[in-house]
């Protein structure tokens, strides 16, 4: 694996693995701009709590619906 990656809004860190496709000619790997890819170069940071995701956004939207419910 490659550098820790963190999220502000991620539940854990991530790892950057930088492949052989473009990788800069060194004795270490090295990334360059092209090492971006979701899934490929950056690994996922495990739940996300951001409110700009609009599945995180749902379910704090049914919970606090949920809490409404049961207070009435």
């Amino acid at each position: 694996m490659g550098a820790t990656l963190k999220c502000t809004f991620g539940a854990a860190p991530s790892s950057l693995v930088v492949l052989p496709t473009n990788r800069v000619v060194t004795p270490m790997p090295a990334a360059n701009i092209m090492d971006n890819k979701p899934f490929m170069n950056v690994l996922p940071f495990g739940t996300c709590m951001s409110m700009a995701n609009p599945m995180v956004a749902a379910a704090t939207a049914a919970l606090y619906n949920l809490n409404l419910n049961l207070r009435l």
